[in-house]
């Protein structure tokens, strides 16, 4: 935020449009002067994530924590000084409008993904070396990191290890990945795989039967979610299995999968049972089902119309 005071008017240009998307959402500051500054036609905000929701919520912080009342200042800032507020979450209005005492402002914009922009790339012969064949495949692909509820998924796989013909494939790196690894040194159900180039996504999921998204159960996700992974998931036309409350997310619009509740190995086992028991055709429809529904709603012409318009 600091150094973009220092932006010449050269490389800045005179925008008529400017867009500030979190986080952080410090620079709206620059927007906002920017604008002025300029003359510009309108100032936007993208929330990408609800801040200082995400560490009261997640974190545990107090909604007195210095940090949390100077972010909450920025966040108020930026909902009222803006033209409009593009959300990637489809409940965020509940939350947002209050603050801006302005709901025509909020628009629906979600993340998305665009087949024809992906290269597919071969995945290493190391890498298809550690893939077992022959097993029902529960994988996971991304960031181990706490916001992904993955020691559930960990604790379902120890439920889970004397059963010979189901296999987990965790597919990425993350601060939490060693200590989820630990929990299972033991386990010859689970593999851990180092993170892939993104052209490699699409590759190995094609070796996944069923693939798993985690929540954690609080009130933070009731907003909304659109993570990318739900498109790299629903792209390669795969089963999903998400551990979560219901939140309208892509999977469980697109009805791509099943829902249990959420911070459950239990729950998780059973849906994997549940889903390891339909049919090849059962299986093949819920991946037809979020392909089509990813296709449609989630590519870029589709969603740069949706930006168009606020223009």
């Amino acid at each position: 935020m600091v150094k973009l005071f220092f932006l010449s008017a050269e490389k800045l240009g005179k925008p008529s449009y400017i867009i500030v998307s979190s986080m952080p959402i410090f620079p709206i500051i620059n927007g906002y002067i920017f604008k002025k500054r300029y003359k510009a036609t309108k100032l936007f905000i993208e929330i990408r994530d609800l801040w200082p929701l995400t560490p009261i919520y997640l974190k545990g912080y107090s909604t007195k924590h210095p940090l949390v009342k100077i972010v909450g200042w920025f966040e108020k800032f930026a909902y009222q000084k803006s033209d409009a507020i593009v959300s990637l979450l489809p409940n965020a209005h509940t939350y947002i409008n209050p603050i801006s005492k302005a709901a025509s402002k909020f628009h629906w914009i979600p993340n998305g993904i665009d087949k024809s922009l992906l290269k597919s790339e071969a995945l290493p012969v190391e890498v298809l070396a550690e893939i077992p064949k022959d097993k029902f495949i529960v994988g996971y692909t991304g960031t181990m990191g706490m916001a992904n509820a993955l020691e559930y998924l960990i604790e379902a796989s120890v439920l889970l290890k004397a059963n010979k013909s189901i296999h987990f494939l965790m597919v990425g790196d993350g601060y939490l990945k060693e200590s989820l690894m630990k929990q299972v040194q033991e386990n010859t159900n689970i593999t851990f795989i180092s993170k892939i180039n993104k052209n490699q996504v699409q590759e190995v999921l094609h070796y996944f039967d069923v693939c798993f998204i985690g929540r954690n159960n609080t009130p933070l996700f009731d907003y909304g979610v659109s993570s990318n992974k739900y498109f790299d998931y629903m792209l390669a036309s795969k089963p999903v299995l998400e551990s979560s409350n219901p939140i309208q997310s892509p999977a469980q619009l697109a009805n791509c999968g099943i829902t249990v509740r959420p911070e459950s190995p239990e729950a998780i086992v059973e849906g994997i049972k549940k889903l390891q028991l339909l049919s090849t055709a059962a299986l093949y429809k819920f991946g037809e089902n979020g392909y089509h529904y990813v296709v449609k709603n989630h590519n870029f012409e589709c969603l740069s119309e949706k930006y168009s318009k606020l223009f």
